[in-house]
Order: C-alpha cells, then sequence, then structure tokens
C-alpha cells in the first residue's frame, strides 16, 4: 500500500511540476480598450492568441469615454501565463504596432488592459493620455510634418516649438495643420525661415509636448538633397596607385569620418585612426601615402 501512495505521490507532483506555477484556466476572460487619435475605427479589430497556440481574429464591440472596447473570451488558455495581442486593420491591412505583444498580468483569470494608438506599451490601468509630439519626419530642407498622439491646434503649436540644428536655433516661419483648413488636428506642416543644416544632430521640441528627433527619409528623397549631395564623381571608395591610396566617402550627415588601418585581416584593434576631412556633396576624404597593396 505504501508503494502505491508513494507512486501516486510522485505522479501527482510530476503533473504539478509539469505546470506554470502562473497559469492560467481553460478560458481566459479579457476586457481590451483602445483608443484613436482621430477616432477612425472603421475595420479595426484584434488578433489574440495563447502563447505557443492558435490566433483568432475578434471584434471591438462597444465604446466608451476612452475610445473603443473588446469584451472577449479567450479559449486554449490553459497552462500558459501569457496571450499575444495584435491590433490590426482588416485582414492583416496593416499593424498599429509592428511587434507582437504579450499580455501577462491577470487576476482570477482574468485581465482588463488599455491600449493607444503607435504606443507599443500595455497599460493594466487606464492611463491619463495628454498631448505629446509623437514623430517629426523632415520633408526638405525648410520643412517638417509632426505628427501628435492627440488632436491640437495650429497655435498652440506654434507657441514654444523649437527647431535645432547642430546646436543652432533654426526659426521658424509658419505652422499649419493638415488639412489646412481643419481647427484642430494631429498632423501639422511647419516652414522654416532657414535651411536645415546636416551633420550633427536635428530636434524638435516644445515645452508641453515634448521632444523628437525627426526622420530624414523625406529629405533623402527631395530635389533639394540631390542638388545639395548627388556625388558624381567616380572615387567613391579606395582608389589606388602605387604611390598613394586615396579614400573617399559619401556620408551627408556625419558629423565626423575615420579611417581604420589594419596591419592584418585578422586584427580586432587598429594600428592607425586617421581622421578624414569633409569635402565636397556631403563626402569625406584622406589619403594613405605609399604602396598600400598588399
Amino acid at each position: 500500500m505504501r508503494r502505491i501512495l508513494s507512486a501516486l505521490v510522485a505522479a501527482l507532483l510530476a503533473v504539478t511540476a509539469l505546470t506554470p506555477a502562473n497559469a492560467l484556466n481553460e478560458t481566459t476572460e479579457l476586457t481590451i480598450h483602445y483608443s484613436r487619435f482621430e477616432g477612425d475605427y472603421k475595420d479595426w479589430n484584434l488578433w489574440l492568441w495563447p502563447k505557443g497556440g492558435e490566433g483568432k481574429s475578434y471584434e471591438f464591440t462597444e465604446d466608451d469615454s476612452f475610445g473603443k472596447v473588446a469584451r472577449v473570451k479567450v479559449p486554449g488558455t490553459a497552462n500558459v501565463q501569457e496571450i499575444g495581442i495584435i491590433v490590426r486593420l482588416g485582414e492583416w491591412q496593416t499593424k498599429d504596432v509592428q511587434q507582437d505583444r504579450f499580455i501577462t498580468k491577470f487576476e482570477n483569470g482574468k485581465a482588463e488592459i488599455w491600449l493607444i494608438q503607435a504606443d507599443p506599451t500595455i497599460y493594466y490601468a487606464k492611463p491619463v493620455v495628454s498631448t505629446k509630439l509623437s514623430t517629426a519626419l523632415m520633408k526638405s530642407f525648410t520643412q517638417l510634418e509632426l505628427t501628435f498622439n492627440r488632436k491640437t491646434d495650429a497655435k498652440s503649436v506654434a507657441q514654444g516649438l523649437s527647431v535645432i540644428a547642430n546646436g543652432k536655433s533654426v526659426p521658424v516661419s509658419s505652422v499649419n495643420a493638415i488639412p489646412a483648413d481643419a481647427a484642430s488636428s494631429n498632423r501639422f506642416s511647419v516652414r522654416l525661415d532657414q535651411s536645415v543644416e546636416l551633420g550633427g544632430e536635428v530636434s524638435v521640441s516644445h515645452p508641453e509636448y515634448g521632444k523628437v528627433l525627426p526622420e530624414l527619409g523625406g529629405l533623402f528623397s527631395s530635389a533639394e538633397f540631390d542638388e545639395k549631395f548627388f556625388y558624381q564623381g567616380e572615387d567613391l571608395g579606395a582608389s589606388y596607385a602605387k604611390s598613394s591610396t586615396k579614400f573617399r566617402l559619401w556620408a551627408p550627415t556625419a558629423t565626423a569620418a575615420e579611417l581604420l588601418v589594419y596591419s592584418a585581416a585578422a586584427d580586432s584593434t587598429p594600428t592607425k585612426v586617421i581622421a578624414m576631412d569633409k569635402s565636397t556633396k556631403g563626402t569625406w576624404t584622406t589619403e594613405l601615402a605609399g604602396d598600400q597593396h598588399l
């Protein structure tokens, strides 16, 4: 009899060890609140799955002061501790936040969370949503486009708006909502009195709305950028001759450039570090005297 009892206890302990300490029940109830800047909720839905399990779509079915609400029961959650969540448009037209997120805090097999457009944080208590500067995009050397997490007006944005490039203030000439006739918006076009000089940090800040570093993608595709930095020479990289080897690097946004010289390809530490000189069309140059051919 003792042997039978010992075997039963051992089996019970083995099963218990396989079950995570904070494992959920077979079905988990979730209440999900979701807020979008402009209230454009059409075709937005949820994709939920037990970690390591199959996913399924769920719809928002209610409204509250925060935005949309979904009250769902996720099956297949026994013995798991996390539930994955994606907010998506339609059938994967796009995702609100690119990375997968996981709900990790539960109480009595339930969880209530709050999500905000473009914010990767999962909030387990209702957040106080204040207006903040989300992104800035350089459209040209004299124009930026700003995006906020909530609607505001052009006058409020203009008051105290600061653009700094290479440690110097760049005067703002105008701030207009997008579209231009909107009384309030979460997107604004900013015109500058002078061109932004590349070669250092560019920042946009506001005493109330915070600070961001602009993305330069729009600038790279502008005609102005081509005019200033399109390099037509054929000597980018290393140009070898027995008398010397010349180096030219194209890096228009860099504040400095260095040439690292190694004695052997397998070396991890350079034998020389040579500061390169700023040259034409956003390039940097230097030269090594003598025959560098190995």
